[in-house]
């Protein structure tokens, strides 16, 4: 499916508080919440917790870990953390280090962590109001470990001037076909693919489809500079790009663009939460704002479609959901494979270059 992009809010009008929060710094006690969320929503999440939290009592201890290759004192908690450490909440996204075979055989597989839900009638509740997209693209976690919030999705972003008559991609496979050779983009940087492509790519389409998207990739860019030069009539710009929903709705030009969103559903990963069994009151004061309906209303007008859809009008969904699944992620180390499908991207860049 594609569709131009649409005018719509700016997302610093949804929240009107300054940018300079700061995250408390972390406590001598475990906190009661650790919160991995996408860059793009950090700060707002920090800002929206601070003023949710100034007069709970008692007042949770949290910390929302800085953006990757920043010092986080919890970046080492999935390898030694014991009982006394472990935070009652925590929020990850996708292939993080909470999936690994240590953590999850220590704290996952015991039921020492579960999905937060108030009750088995209220965990019932939970799964009969996910949207049906959720559901289709087995995002629910079928083990009741994890509890699924919202979604993180690439979508392909194209420049119809750039296709200089070449058909607009309908699907992930179509970006594989010869034709688009050296005219795409990815998000990413260091020649590194970003998880949500690498896995999904290779669920996909093994080994061969990474070497096919390899042969047609130009360059990795970051977001910002994506955004900032497709439909500007750049010299260096590419025909289509790949990068977060997040972006390619806000910051793209509606006028000299098209979102592509893939008919296989947009290649996504889940943002999800799970809490100690014996977890202390103050996460409840974290629950009750991840369930509240102005969190869901923000995530869905930023580009992360929330699991339940807001009550109040926000973008829908413009397709199907596409990830690779838990029995995908339990069933494999993720980290063992990352190295060897990198280098099968390369090998696929190098054979181009020849």
């Amino acid at each position: 499916m594609s569709t131009a992009i649409a005018n719509r809010p700016a997302l610093s009008g949804i929240d009107p508080v300054a940018s300079t929060f700061i995250a408390p710094e972390p406590a001598t006690r475990p906190p009661d919440f650790l919160g991995y969320v996408p860059c793009p929503i950090r700060t707002e999440l920090r800002r929206r917790l601070a003023r949710a939290f100034r007069y709970a009592a008692p007042e949770p201890v949290w910390h929302i870990a800085p953006r990757s290759g920043d010092p986080d004192p919890y970046d080492d908690l999935w390898r030694h953390g014991d009982a006394n450490t472990l935070p009652g909440l925590i929020t990850e996204v996708g292939f993080g280090n909470f999936l690994r075979p240590a953590f999850a055989s220590r704290w996952l597989d015991t039921g020492f962590y579960e999905a937060p839900a108030r009750s088995a009638a209220g965990a019932q509740a939970d799964v009969a109001t996910i949207r049906p997209e959720f559901r289709e693209a087995g995002l629910v976690d079928p083990r009741g470990i994890f509890q699924v919030y919202a979604a993180f999705p690439c979508v392909i972003l194209a420049d119809p001037e750039k296709l200089r008559g070449r058909p607009l991609p309908a699907t992930w496979a179509d970006l594989l076909h010869p034709r688009y050779r050296g005219d795409v983009i990815l998000h990413g940087s260091d020649d590194t693919v970003h998880e949500i492509v690498l896995f999904n790519l290779w669920r996909d389409h093994g080994e061969a489809g990474l070497a096919a998207l390899a042969a047609n990739v130009r360059d990795f860019w970051s977001p910002a500079r994506i955004v900032a030069t497709a439909g500007a009539g750049d010299p260096s710009g590419a025909a289509l790009y790949v990068l977060p929903l997040a972006f390619a709705r806000d910051g793209a030009r509606p006028d000299n663009t098209v979102l592509v969103w893939p008919a296989e559903g947009a290649w996504c990963m889940p943002m999800y939460l799970f809490a100690r069994r014996d977890r202390r009151l103050p996460v409840r004061y974290v629950l009750d704002f991840f369930a509240a309906p102005e969190w869901s209303y923000f995530l869905a007008h930023a580009g992360f479609p929330p699991a339940v859809a807001p009550a109040h009008p926000a973008p829908p969904l413009l397709g199907k959901l596409r990830w690779p699944g838990w029995e995908f992620v339990r069933t494999r180390n993720l980290e063992a494979l990352r190295a060897p499908l990198q280098a099968a991207f390369r090998r696929g860049r190098s054979r181009k270059e020849r």
